[in-house]
């Protein structure tokens, strides 16, 4: 229902249904099924125009499941130490996906896309902890995952 309030005045200017039934129920989420690593190109490649050869990994998230199918919103957190995910902090990325969709990306190797989370891995991290919950199109939140994707030896100096 769509209401206007002025002072004690209210008046109803419509209402709308966003699904056939209410959805109270959260969303049932694994959280990360695989990851792949792209580490760093070095020297940073002639390639193509918008190529940085920045690092970055790529996740592929286990299919949401609820009740009411739709587009999920993923809230993304990182942690660079090793220490464990606090979900009580703010997130790093939100990214709404389509159902069909199931990548994320952590970082990017385009000069041209400014869009999406910005990550470099810090000097000698072998390992980056991800944090991720899912919402559905109601706001119903899934647990938190978390999870440990290892991102190969530490580059010799």
């Amino acid at each position: 229902q769509v209401v206007v309030a002025q002072d004690k005045q209210r008046a109803t200017l419509g209402a709308f249904r966003t699904s056939a039934v209410e959805d109270r129920s959260a969303p049932a989420f694994a959280g990360v099924e695989s990851a792949h690593y792209t580490p760093p190109v070095v020297p940073p490649p002639n390639g193509g125009l918008c190529d940085s050869g920045r690092e970055h990994v790529e996740l592929k998230l286990t299919p949401l499941r609820d009740d009411q199918a739709g587009s999920a919103l993923y809230l993304v957190w990182l942690s660079n130490d090793g220490s464990r995910i606090d979900f009580t902090a703010p997130p790093r990325h939100a990214q709404l996906l389509r159902p069909s969709d199931r990548t994320l990306q952590v970082g990017s190797s385009s000069k041209c896309n400014a869009e999406g989370l910005s990550w470099a891995a810090r000097p000698g991290q072998t390992e980056l902890h991800v944090g991720l919950v899912a919402y559905d199109e109601a706001g119903n939140a899934s647990p938190p995952t978390e999870r440990v994707i290892p991102l190969g030896a530490p580059a010799k100096p």
